[in-house]
């Protein structure tokens, strides 16, 4: 039965992915798919802007998925500028978006996108989903990014212009990348943190190396976070050392972080050669634990199995290790990453080995070949290795297989903090006391009394620390910390009696909490995270007030919460908060919230799991075929609009003046007529929009590939609700105030003033009210309302031509609408794209003046791109260069002549570079040259014909606008 089930669903599901997506959807999967597996394989395409040439040659989808494959995909640490000139290539992609509202959140929105669709591979109708909502985020709509990202559980960012560093919102004070116990590089960490919307970072290395610093600076300058680096280290005895993070004083580029220590090497050349040296004992005890897994575990997990066999786990090696970690940093976790990684592999092949087994067993039963005991046997074995199998993670197999730390650790380098703290912050700098109370409460508060002068900061809340924890573990250390910074002595020697803390000396407890009562302790919460275990929350934390009020509870329910005492205490940075400031706080602004969730890992595939799942209705109407997805929308609008006019002129099939119309049948023939007026005038205001958006009114450039034909439909849904609404609004107001029996032509004026006013502001209600069912944005719904208030005038003014025509005030009403709607909107996103084009070229224009050849080269190819094939380039390209903008600011507004000429100036020198580029002799030959080095014989004859067919022209041009330019010297 189960078998018959899970045909008839997947026949079920065939049928809805058959009528589900849109050529051009499957084409991009096509070509998503071919990178993915071409990892490695391709460079990335970085020299154009992405509102330059790149647009002629590359779909910008693909080019984002291959920036992303190749930060992913390229792990060696000498590759680091590689994952950068990605990482750039990745975020320029993203921010350029057919939009200037919503940037940075579709920017966050299409890059998780992406990356899911990249991870989902081999699920075909995931990843078509995916790769669909990416093409509709791509229009930048609020409704649509709103929504994709409450569904992907991101925080909606303010769209400010402003870079997420000064946004302060997410921050996480303790992560890891694959350079210390990471799973990701340091590009692909902050890009994540970057999607989630995190602020500022923290990022723990065990040691100064110059490439990695360079990749965790340059990636956090390019995605605009706040990056600091730490260096995390122990000191003590085996089985009993505590961890500390070194944080240099702050500092912005990874040039000024190598220097400081460069400048500072005398102070540091002690801790730092101590770091190397723990990273070899780490080795060491990393040794130690494979040769005792090798001669123990290993044994037990291959018996049975002949050595050399396919079905023979080989013994772990730590030179293995260097393929999956950067800089031989290596950790316990990595060791688990790697038994994983090997005995996955082999454990796969002994299930799918088993299974045949199991199967030849069955059917030998069958024949009568071998007893029932002999099957129960082998089945036995095989269910047990599948289970084992589907059930296996790194972290089961390195809490069952490498020892703890109770077993097997090593003695740190530094014996005592006295030993490096003094040096260390010589020359500035903190020190960070993390997850402390793993020695214990007594243990790490004696750590921090005993060495107040040099700890400033302490983990009072870490993730990975605090799933180990009693919760009440947590608040009495924190209630430690609060008592330092700001209660009483007496306090403090009572917490210490309460909780036998005897061997500190009073002496050394009051010079501590002297020291605190003048500059606190200040609590942190960190993540520790590493990417690895999804029962851990991961990265970031955020204020509950930085999260916007209308997501704000949904946000808190699905998210988990710092305990009260801890995050006041965190926020207050270890003072409380004042009273009056903390009384203007709602219930639900007082929290600290962690931007990870718990998750369960789903069980290990074997391939033959025949379990399928019917795709949901409201699933498969969402992804449905636009063409038949339009068909239904043109059809339910219709319908209600067809019966209104229908029933409308019902009345008429009684009348003989209607005869001539078919009679009886004249209520079909005008319902059929008047609703496609209707859809016409609502069909025509789209095109109209979108066409003027494209092209202004120049109506020779206008094309049909410049129209958006699913909202155009969505609008034809919508719009045929409002005609019964419409023509209820008409009949009340005829009934209230009828026209027959006006002879007064100032009476009929005034009726038809009235009669307008009422059917207008009612279309204005009802667009609002669909408005905001479909979420548009708030400035969207007050345009839509305002453009229905300016149709009044226009309606009633030509309402004598239209009653004239036959033709009803409702449609008369919908016409002016319309119209109106069309010229407002389309010019709206005309200067919409007008804004975009300037964007772009302002971004390009200082680019020619580059020190290195091949950005000036390509700058030079962006600018004569745009200047000759995209619309209003030229135009553009002229307003800037003339300097258009400001200088009919000042003609109105006489004021800021300082900025006027600032402004003026910049111009100059912005045409000046670009005139001495294109005039100088060779110019297109050296356009050629870079063209023919660096793209594919393809792209070269693309490239080449604009350079050909335009340089002249371009050329000529520059000398009119330098003409131009002489007239106002």
């Amino acid at each position: 039965m189960r078998i018959v089930n899970n045909k008839l669903i997947s026949l079920i599901n065939f049928l809805v992915d058959a009528t589900s997506f849109n050529i051009d959807t499957r084409k991009a999967l096509e070509a998503l798919n071919k990178r993915i597996e071409q990892a490695g394989k391709f460079a990335i395409r970085h020299n154009s802007h992405p509102g330059g040439f790149s647009r002629e040659l590359y779909k910008r989808r693909i080019s984002i998925a291959e920036a992303y494959i190749k930060i992913a995909h390229a792990l060696e640490s000498d590759k680091y500028e590689e994952r950068l000139l990605a990482l750039k290539t990745l975020i320029q992609l993203s921010l350029h978006a057919k939009n200037v509202a919503t940037p940075l959140n579709t920017a966050r929105v299409q890059i998780a996108l992406m990356k899911k669709a990249i991870k989902r591979k081999g699920n075909m109708r995931e990843q078509l989903e995916l790769l669909s909502e990416f093409t509709v985020a791509s229009f930048g709509q609020w409704p649509v990014i709103r929504r994709l990202l409450n569904e992907m559980n991101m925080i909606q960012v303010p769209e400010t212009g402003q870079a997420l560093r000064e946004l302060e919102l997410g921050w996480d004070n303790h992560i890891h990348d694959s350079t210390s116990e990471g799973r990701k590089t340091p590009a692909q960490v902050l890009l994540d943190a970057f999607v989630k919307g995190i602020s500022s970072v923290t990022i723990s290395y065990y040691d100064i190396v110059d490439q990695v610093i360079r990749e965790a600076m340059g990636a956090g300058e390019i995605l605009g976070i706040d990056v600091r680096i730490g260096l995390e280290f122990s000191v003590g005895k085996s089985k009993n050392r505590r961890h500390y993070t070194y944080l240099p004083p702050k500092l912005n580029t990874a040039d000024e972080i190598l220097e400081f220590f460069k400048k500072n090497n005398k102070n540091f050349e002690s801790f730092l050669a101590g770091l190397r040296k723990n990273a070899e004992n780490r080795k060491v005890t990393l040794e130690t634990m494979i040769k005792h897994f090798n001669e123990t575990h290993l044994i037990k997990l291959n018996s049975g199995y002949e050595k050399d066999s396919l079905l023979y786990m080989q013994p772990l090696q730590l030179d293995d290790l260097k393929k999956i970690v950067m800089n031989g940093q290596y950790s316990r976790i990595h060791l688990g990453s790697l038994l994983f990684n090997k005995l996955f592999e082999v454990t796969h092949k002994r299930v799918l080995h088993l299974k045949m087994q199991y199967q030849v067993a069955r059917n030998k039963k069958e024949m009568g070949l071998i007893s029932q005991w002999e099957l129960d046997q082998i089945t036995q074995q095989y269910e047990t290795m599948r289970k084992y199998y589907e059930e296996m993670s790194p972290e089961r197999l390195k809490e069952k297989f490498l020892e703890d730390r109770a077993i097997i650790d090593y003695d740190s380098v530094f014996g005592d903090e006295e030993e490096i703290f003094a040096d260390i912050t010589l020359n500035g700098g903190e020190i960070k006391f993390i997850h402390p109370l793993e020695v214990g409460l007594k243990t790490a508060v004696a750590t921090i009394i005993k060495h107040y002068k040099y700890i400033t900061r302490v983990e009072t809340f870490n993730n990975t620390d605090s799933v180990k924890r009693n919760p009440n573990e947590l608040i009495l250390f924190n209630r430690f910390v609060e008592i330092m910074n700001n209660k009483s002595f007496n306090d403090l020697m009572k917490f210490l009696d309460e909780w036998e803390i005897t061997d500190i000396k009073k002496e050394e407890a009051e010079a501590a909490f002297n020291h605190y009562q003048k500059k606190s302790l200040i609590p942190v919460c960190g993540s520790d995270a590493t990417g690895r275990d999804p029962k851990i929350p991961g990265m970031g934390f955020i204020k509950s007030r930085s999260i916007p009020k209308s997501i704000r509870k949904w946000y808190m329910s699905s998210h988990s919460t710092l305990p009260s005492p801890i995050a006041s205490l965190i926020m207050g940075k270890g003072q409380p908060i004042p009273e009056d400031e903390w009384s203007k706080l709602a219930d639900d602004e007082k929290h600290i919230i962690l931007m990870g969730r718990s998750m369960t890992r789903p069980k290990n595939l074997v391939g033959d799991e025949n379990e399928t799942q019917l795709i949901s209705p409201s699933r498969y109407f969402k992804y449905l075929n636009p063409f038949i997805k339009n068909f239904f929308r043109f059809g339910i609008g219709f319908l209600p609009a067809y019966l209104t006019f229908a029933f409308l002129y019902n009345i008429a099939s009684v009348s003989p003046a209607f005869s001539q119309y078919g009679g009886a049948n004249v209520h079909i023939v005008f319902g059929l007529v008047y609703t496609g007026i209707w859809f016409f005038i609502t069909f025509f205001r789209n095109i109209l929009v979108d066409l003027i958006a494209a092209h202004g009114l120049d109506a020779k450039y206008w094309s049909w590939h410049d129209i958006n034909f699913e909202n155009a439909f969505q609008s034809l849904f919508w719009t045929g609700f409002s005609v019964p609404i419409l023509n209820f609004v008409k009949n009340w107001f005829d009934g209230f105030w009828p026209a027959a029996g006006i002879s007064s032509v100032t009476l009929l004026a005034v009726h038809e003033v009235v009669k307008f006013f009422f059917l207008c502001i009612s279309n204005g209600l009802y667009i609002v009210t669909h408005n905001r069912i479909r979420n548009f944005d708030q400035k969207v719904i007050r345009a839509n309302f305002f453009r229905s208030i300016i149709a009044w005038p226009f309606a009633t003014i030509f309402s004598p031509i239209g009653t004239a025509m036959g033709i009803p005030s409702i449609v008369q009403t919908k016409f002016w609408s319309d119209v109106i709607a069309g010229f407002i909107e389309g010019s709206g996103k005309f200067t919409q794209r007008v804004v975009i084009r300037k964007r772009d070229l302002n971004e390009i224009l200082p680019l020619i003046s580059a020190p290195e050849k091949n950005i000036r080269m390509a700058a030079a190819l962006d600018i004569l791109y745009i200047w000759a094939k995209q619309q209003r380039g030229n135009t553009c390209l002229e307003q800037i260069l003339l300097n258009k903008s400001v200088f009919y600011k000042n003609i109105f507004k006489k004021e800021n002549p300082e900025e006027a000429e600032k402004q003026a100036q910049k111009a100059k020198r912005l045409f000046d570079d670009l005139f001495n580029f294109f005039t100088e002799e060779g110019c297109a030959l050296s356009l050629s040259y870079f063209i023919l080095e660096y793209y594919s014989s393809e792209d070269a004859l693309i490239l080449n014909n604009i350079v050909g067919n335009h340089f002249e022209q371009f050329k000529e041009w520059l000398y009119e606008i330098q003409a131009v330019l002489k007239k106002y010297e």
